[in-house]
C-alpha cells in the first residue's frame, strides 16, 4: 500500500480543478507539496489552504509546463528544500473545444503542448532525480477519451491518447528501476474548464471526489486508474465500433 505520509510530492496544474483537489487530498494524508502552475497568487492561496489541511509543508512554484526548464527548476528547488522528490502528479491540462471545421491551429497547438508535452517535460525533469535517489512515483492524467477521435474536439482526444501511450511506454521501461508510473483516465469532472462545455457530460463527478478516487487508486497500487465505471463501460463499447460505423455515427456530430 502506497503511503503519502511525510512524502514530498510535486503537483502540476495545482492552482485549480483536479490539480488543486489532488493537492488538498494529498495534504490530508500528510504529504509535503510542491505546487506548480502559472498563476503565483492562486498558488500562494492553495499553499495556505493545504497547510491548514495538514500538509507537512508547501511551496508555491510558478511556472509553465510547456517550458521544460521551468519544471526542472521546480524539481531542483524541491530537492534543495527537502532533499528528494518522492512523487509527482502531472495534472496540468486544458480542454478547450477544437472543431474540425474551424481548425484553430493556435488552440490545437496549445492543448497538445499543455496536455501532452506538459507530461513529457515533467518526466524529463523528474526521471534523473528518481534514478539518482533510487526510485519514485510518476502519475499522469489522461482521460477515458483517449482511444477514439472526436470531430468536435480534435486536440483534446489526440493529446490524451498521446499521454496514455507515452506513460504506458514509460511504465514498461522503468519497471526495473523502482520507478512506478501510473496513468489516470477520468471521465467528466466538474471544474471551471468543464463548466464551459456545451455537450452532455454523463456521470460527472466533483473534483474532490475525483481526487479521492485517484489517490485511493494510487494507494492500492493500480497501474491504470479509470472512473466512473458506468462511463468506462459505455466508452469501452464505442471503442469497439468498426471504423466505418464510428465515422457514420460521430460524423453526424460535425
Amino acid at each position: 500500500m502506497e503511503s503519502f505520509d511525510r512524502k514530498t510530492v510535486l503537483v502540476t496544474g495545482a492552482s485549480t480543478g483536479i490539480g488543486r483537489a489532488l493537492a488538498m487530498e494529498l495534504a490530508g494524508r500528510g504529504a509535503s507539496l510542491g505546487l506548480f502552475a502559472r498563476r503565483k497568487e492562486e498558488l500562494e492561496a492553495v499553499a495556505q489552504a493545504v497547510r491548514h489541511r495538514g500538509a507537512g509543508d508547501a511551496l508555491a512554484l510558478p511556472g509553465d509546463v510547456r517550458n521544460p526548464e521551468d519544471l526542472r527548476g521546480a524539481v531542483g528547488r524541491l530537492v534543495d528544500q527537502w532533499g528528494s522528490v518522492d512523487a509527482a502528479v502531472l495534472s496540468a491540462g486544458v480542454g478547450r473545444p477544437a472543431h474540425f471545421k474551424r481548425f484553430e491551429l493556435d488552440r490545437i497547438r496549445e492543448t497538445i503542448e499543455i496536455n501532452l508535452l506538459g507530461v513529457v517535460n515533467g518526466a524529463w525533469a523528474l526521471l534523473p532525480v528518481f534514478r539518482g535517489q533510487g526510485g519514485g512515483l510518476l502519475v499522469g492524467i489522461s482521460s477515458v477519451a483517449d482511444r477514439r477521435g472526436s470531430p468536435l474536439n480534435l486536440a483534446y482526444c489526440a493529446s490524451k491518447a498521446g499521454v496514455s501511450v507515452f506513460l504506458e511506454g514509460l511504465r514498461a521501461g522503468c519497471r526495473k528501476e523502482n520507478i512506478r508510473v501510473v496513468t489516470v483516465k477520468p471521465g467528466f469532472v466538474r471544474t471551471a474548464m468543464t463548466e464551459k462545455n456545451r455537450i452532455p457530460m454523463p456521470f460527472i463527478l466533483d473534483a474532490d471526489e475525483a481526487a479521492r478516487r485517484i489517490v485511493r487508486g494510487i494507494e492500492k497500487g493500480k497501474r491504470v486508474i479509470r472512473f466512473p465505471w458506468p462511463l468506462v463501460w459505455l466508452v469501452s463499447i464505442y471503442n469497439l465500433l468498426p471504423a466505418g460505423l464510428y465515422d457514420r455515427l460521430f460524423g453526424r456530430a460535425g
